[in-house]
Formats: C-alpha cells, sequence, structure tokens
C-alpha cells in the first residue's frame, strides 16, 4: 500500500541520516574505531545494556569505549568472537572518570536506577551549575578525554550530607540506539 511504502522510505531517510552522522564521527575520531549495529537490549530496571554485531574477530575487547554521534554510550563488558555486550552509562553497574567541561571540577559519573546518570564525589566547593555539560576525564583511563556525556539537571547533597551530587541527563538517547561506534586499540 502507499501508506506503507512511505513509512518504509521515512525509515530508510532516517537510517541514512544515522548512518551519515556516525560515518562523519568515525572519519573525524583520531581514535581507532569499529562500526557495530545493535542487535538486542535489555533495559530493565536493573540492567541497561546491548547486543552488538561486533567481537573478539573483529579486535573488540573487554573495556571498550562505546561513542555514538552525540558522546557517551557505554563500555563493552563481555565479547564473544563475533558479539560483544555494552554496558550502557545509565546502568547502576557503569562508573567513569568525569569533569564538568566548563569548570573543569572532576568527579564519578555514574549509571542511576532512575535510568539516567549521576556525578558524584563532588565537593561543596565545586562549581558546578545547572545545564553545565559533563564530559570524559581521560588522563590515564582507556576512555579518552572530552567525549560529552550528559548535560547537569540537578543539584543536591550526598547521602552523607558532606558532598554534592549532580543529576546528569545523558546526550544520547540511549533506548532508541541502534548503531554504535567502539573505541579499540590497535
Amino acid at each position: 500500500s502507499l501508506k506503507l511504502r512511505l513509512m518504509q522510505l521515512k525509515d530508510a531517510v532516517s537510517e541514512n541520516k544515522r548512518l551519515q552522522q556516525l560515518l562523519s564521527l568515525k572519519q573525524q575520531s583520531q581514535f581507532s574505531v569499529r562500526a557495530a549495529r545493535v542487535t538486542g537490549s535489555d533495559v530493565s530496571n536493573f540492567k541497561r545494556t546491548l547486543l552488538i554485531d561486533r567481537g573478539k574477530h573483529n579486535g573488540i575487547r573487554k573495556g571498550d569505549p562505546v561513542i555514538g554521534a552525540e558522546g557517551m554510550i557505554g563500555m563493552v563488558m563481555d565479547t564473544g568472537v563475533s558479539m560483544s555486550r555494552i554496558i550502557l552509562i545509565s546502568d547502576p553497574d557503569f562508573s567513569m572518570a568525569a569533569k564538568d567541561r566548563r569548570s573543569r571540577a572532576i568527579g564519578i559519573i555514574a549509571g542511576s536506577l532512575e535510568g539516567g546518570c549521576v556525578f558524584k564525589y563532588l565537593t561543596p566547593d565545586d562549581d558546578i551549575l545547572l545545564g553545565d555539560e559533563i564530559v570524559s576525564r581521560g588522563g590515564n583511563s582507556r576512555f579518552p578525554s572530552d567525549i560529552p556525556i550528559g548535560t547537569v539537571i540537578s543539584l543536591s547533597k550526598d547521602t552523607t550530607g558532606l558532598n554534592m551530587v549532580a543529576a546528569v541527563k545523558p546526550k544520547v538517547k540511549l533506548r532508541a540506539l541502534e548503531e554504535v561506534l567502539v573505541i579499540v586499540n590497535d
């Protein structure tokens, strides 16, 4: 039918746009990357993971960072010969070093049970504002520096009352991923 054909064409245009963005990111990247297609997901209340169609045979290893056109997605947690499982930045078991792009305040970004992220281990003296962009810290970790993670949407004291915690909305729409790039160490 005509409606079905129109929907198929819209899907093809959308896929073409996503793939062009990914290709552009791959070409601009100073890192060695492997493109992968998302083949499955587990986004329950407690686990947030994706399956991709690349594995050891493609040079993918446990711990490799995973990014998209908008920023950080997560990292490889398990790898098989031709597939890998990715833990998303919103998974409660995920954490990595991060910094505030504006103030350079350093902390840890972690997944939250609510499905977003938290930027934690911040002192009351750290200069964090609503709307600040949080990026990967880099340095001696396997995550490159300055990859966008998300935006600060609220600030509060942690459970001890001594430190600050920032709720962070991920930049990438984690529930709508179809393609990703895995940063590999050749």
